[in-house]
């Protein structure tokens, strides 16, 4: 078969049939009054390789973001949950508490309307505040605060309680980042007048992470063993070099 007719032939698979094109149609009617009266909707995803007790967990975060008013907890995949609140101020609560963790590991919070399909929602950033020491005195603004912390992720809030300025023992950012990287540990910022310094990132309440690739999700223990796997055992030089600490 030439290459132009088995993509032709491809693209007939794609069309809908005559019986396919007929479609449903659902009526108001149809929709269970379950689903009323939830307005504020969260997907929510526990990063671990192990999968969640669905019971405990529903359990656990029923108790946690239950409010002034109710909220209802459905699995919908392993480790994914679909969150329904009643009241808006309470949705805001659960998303301002970020970060969340289910026995060590992070749960991923995303909203989703309701024209989104709950099983399909990209689920790859999470919300921490984040520490920046090393910046000088004079440079600790907002502005300084905000260039910096970009690195890291989008930032959503500079900690300031004056005005402009957010002195202090170190600048407090909150961020959304991309779990799916590395974690940032450090990064040289070039300020006016005292040149170049070397800037450290600590995130707070900080889930179960690997300490030898960065990346949240899992122990380093088990990137140990897959090292070990691909180039053999470690020499203790080796082992405490991919163990470096943040």
């Amino acid at each position: 078969m030439a290459l132009e007719d088995f993509e032709r032939s491809f693209e007939r698979q794609l069309d809908l049939t005559e019986r396919e094109r007929v479609g449903v149609v659902i009526g108001s009617s149809a929709v269970s009054d379950r689903f009323v009266g939830f307005p504020y909707c969260l997907v929510a995803m526990v990063i671990s390789r192990q999968e969640v007790h669905r019971d405990n967990f529903i359990k656990t975060f029923t108790t946690l973001w239950r409010g002034s008013d109710e909220v209802s907890i459905k699995e919908i995949a392993s480790n994914w949950f679909w969150v329904r609140f009643v009241s808006d101020r309470d949705y805001q609560r659960v998303l301002d508490m970020e970060p969340w963790t289910f026995r060590r590991s992070l749960i991923l919070l995303a909203a989703v309307s309701e024209e989104e399909c709950i099983h399909t929602v990209p689920l790859t950033h999470g919300t921490f505040w984040v520490q920046i020491h090393g910046v000088p005195g004079f440079c600790m603004t907002v502005v300084v605060a905000t260039t910096i912390s970009s690195m890291v992720g989008e930032v959503l809030r500079v900690d300031n309680r004056d005005g402009q300025d957010c002195v202090g023992r170190f600048i407090r950012v909150r961020v959304r980042l991309d779990i799916r990287l590395p974690l940032m540990r450090r990064t040289p910022v070039t300020f006016p007048e005292v040149g170049e310094k070397l800037v450290e990132f600590r995130y707070e309440y900080l889930p179960e992470y690997c300490f030898a690739c960065g990346c949240l999700g899992h122990a380093t223990q088990e990137c140990v063993k897959k090292q070990e796997a691909l180039s053999g055992k470690f020499t203790p030089q080796e082992l405490s070099q991919f163990t470096y600490v943040f």
